[in-house]
């Protein structure tokens, strides 16, 4: 999309204000590159692949948008677009179906459709995974095992689908830039030069300016290994469409977000939320207050990251141009399991 002057001129203004500097041309948030008009475009904070989210745009370097929608944005469209799919479909674009039973064991299993599901007619025992809303019958799979295994008699299990080039780190590391650059959008280069989002930055940079590989995402991200999370109540994407409510605001379309602090009030993150397909994905950033020793809070940050279980107060605020209105009610959050397989 074009690069509107007023938003362009807005950048330069707060990059001066920021840093004491002045600069003609856009300085890229993530690498700090001056960047030529031609070099710029007006990208989608969240990949507009997303069936359902925030349209919300910034001005961005065209080749790091372009970098994250190759290496690692096709995991999260795939693995976030999956809850406006039914199970049938789950099941069916799924590279390896398996069996999680009730003792903790896992077996193999086959969808009747694919190739290895009509193989395995007749020599292999069936079984029948609950439908959708909106699907007229249960989705019959084929599992590796004996047709007297015992473990088919219980009722209880989980189904585990993975789908070819979704992982955990690939989508998580995707949505940390579009943490990032949320909080650009919102606060501008305050969030870019705070020296615990920088260590973020630094790292958003530097997966680009290697032009690494997206096996090796871990190499970059692994100091933000937790950031990512899904908030609500199921435990599984399937769960999740049919009963889960999204968080009450959304960071893009509202200007909000939450505040992470100590139990000695030692501000060392905030959490930007996301609707995202009638989900509410979240991303905890470093940040610290002016004042706030980088140490103090990027340790806090880090035992986060490691266990999430530390002791820590979350309060809900929203940003009104020049400072943030901080409720002083603090609030609670749960959040899914990371996925198994997915």
């Amino acid at each position: 999309m074009a690069i509107a002057s007023s938003d362009l001129k807005r950048h330069l203004a707060d990059y001066a204000e920021v840093t004491g500097r002045k600069s003609s041309r856009f300085i890229c948030p993530i690498t700090l590159r001056q960047c030529d008009l031609g070099e710029l475009i007006d990208g989608h904070i969240i990949n507009q692949a997303i069936k359902v989210a925030s349209r919300r745009s910034v001005i961005q370097y065209s080749k790091v948008d372009h970098f994250y929608g190759t290496r690692v944005e096709p995991s999260l469209v795939r693995f976030l677009n999956l809850t406006t799919k039914t199970t049938m479909e789950i099941v069916r674009e799924g590279e390896v179906i398996r069996i999680k039973c009730s003792d903790g064991t896992v077996l193999d299993a086959f969808h009747a459709e694919s190739a290895s599901g009509r193989r395995a007619a007749g020599k292999y025992p069936m079984i029948s995974i609950a439908a959708s809303k909106g699907e007229t019958a249960d989705i019959p799979i084929f599992v590796k095992t004996s047709f007297d295994d015992p473990r088919l008699q219980s009722k209880e299990g989980d189904v585990i689908v993975r789908h070819p080039g979704v992982l955990p780190l690939h989508w998580g590391a995707a949505m940390l830039k579009v943490g990032f650059l949320a909080l650009f959008d919102m606060i501008g280069y305050r969030a870019v030069f705070d020296p615990c989002g920088d260590t973020l930055r630094r790292s958003l940079a530097s997966f680009f300016n290697d032009n690494a590989r997206r096996e090796d995402t871990d190499e970059y991200f692994r100091d933000f290994r937790s950031a990512t999370k899904i908030m609500g109540h199921g435990s599984s994407i399937p769960d999740l469409r049919d009963d889960y409510k999204p968080y009450a605001f959304d960071t893009l379309n509202d200007r909000e977000l939450l505040l992470h602090f100590t139990p000695g009030e030692t501000m060392f993150a905030v959490s930007c939320i996301f609707h995202i397909n009638d989900l509410s994905v979240v991303v905890m950033l470093p940040q610290k207050m002016p004042h706030t020793n980088m140490e103090t809070a990027w340790n806090a940050y880090s035992r986060m990251m490691r266990d999430e279980s530390v002791p820590q107060v979350v309060r809900r605020a929203r940003f009104t141009g020049k400072q943030w209105d901080v409720s002083p009610e603090p609030v609670s959050a749960t959040f899914l399991p990371d996925p198994e397989e997915s």
